[in-house]
């Protein structure tokens, strides 16, 4: 293979946080605040002597939050955030000697910049005697430069802008002072702003399920089902969705604690990753324009136990 990268890289990062809580009446709350970062970079580059490069940037993100109390269990809210993406190491860097048959000025990550990303949120949280809470929340976020990763090139290109409008909703219900269930929904709708395109690898629906059971006799158990929907792929095709199963099992008698954890219970056949690109398995045929579904096979049917020592 041809090796096109061998990068050193220091990174350091420093921040600075101030903010301040005001409390116009006993029942709203509101913070805001802001942070500073700072990234400091120094790229050296293995394959050519004396090619480096150094750069230092700062960005200020600020957040404002309320929260508005209308009655002993039930609570509003509000926030918006600024969020960041640090610069990829090797944008500090270009490559001295690109590969003469592939064009990369696409595959350069980009200048070396802070990616900021913009977040609202708004919602409500309510709760009954320390048996039942429940959460919902609608958010949009929107980030400059959507970055994702480009098999041909074996790197992340950055792309356009994106945003993603969606809602998370929580449940937990506890029914004894040791038995709880859960359940997490993600719905998201995620598109490039100017062409409308949805954003790759970035599932639609994400589902969470858990049973937990911590009994005072030191019998413990558990189960969670999670569930990730199809999600789009680049050139049009779409990732099969998969739901998995995992149960697990312990007793601790004292100082000494078993447990046993089987993942997949159903021996499901699911991929951990799906990638859309054209393949080029043998080079001496011609390199074929139409991209196929590649898949990385998720893990099967697995047990494992584990002993610990509490002291």
């Amino acid at each position: 293979y041809k090796q096109n990268w061998s990068l050193a890289v220091d990174q350091h990062q420093a921040h600075a946080r101030a903010g301040v809580r005001w409390r116009p009446i006993d029942r709203l709350s509101i913070d805001a605040g802001a942070r500073v970062d700072l990234f400091a970079y120094h790229a050296r580059d293995r394959l050519v002597q004396d090619h480096d490069g150094r750069k230092t940037m700062a960005i200020p993100s600020p957040r404002l939050t309320a929260v508005l109390q209308v009655a002993r269990d039930v609570s509003l809210f509000a926030a918006y955030g600024r969020g960041l993406r640090a610069p990829e190491a090797r944008s500090i860097l270009e490559p001295a000697t690109p590969p003469a048959d592939v064009p990369l000025d696409r595959y350069r990550g980009g200048p070396a910049r802070i990616v900021s990303s913009d977040a609202v949120e708004a919602g409500a949280r309510a709760g009954w005697r320390d048996k039942v809470s429940a959460g919902v929340a609608l958010f949009g976020t929107w980030i400059d430069h959507e970055l994702v990763f480009d098999h041909v090139s074996a790197t992340n290109i950055e792309l356009n802008r994106t945003r993603r409008l969606g809602a998370d909703i929580d449940l937990v219900i506890r029914p004894r002072p040791w038995l709880v269930l859960r359940e997490d929904l993600t719905l998201v709708h995620a598109r490039f702003v100017e062409s409308g395109a949805p954003v790759p690898q970035a599932p639609p629906v994400m589902s969470s399920t858990q049973l937990s059971l911590v009994h005072p006799s030191g019998f413990r158990a558990g189960a969670r089902v999670f569930v990730l929907g199809a999600r789009p792929l680049p050139h049009g095709a779409r990732a099969a969705g998969y739901a998995l199963l995992d149960l697990s099992v312990g007793y601790r008698l004292g100082p000494v604690q078993l447990d046993l954890q089987v993942d997949n219970v159903t021996n499901a056949k699911w991929h951990e990753g799906e990638y859309h690109f054209a393949s080029w398995w043998d080079p001496s045929t011609p390199r074929s324009s139409l991209p196929a579904i590649h898949f990385i096979p998720g893990p099967p049917l697995t047990a494992r136990i584990g002993a610990t020592l509490w002291m």
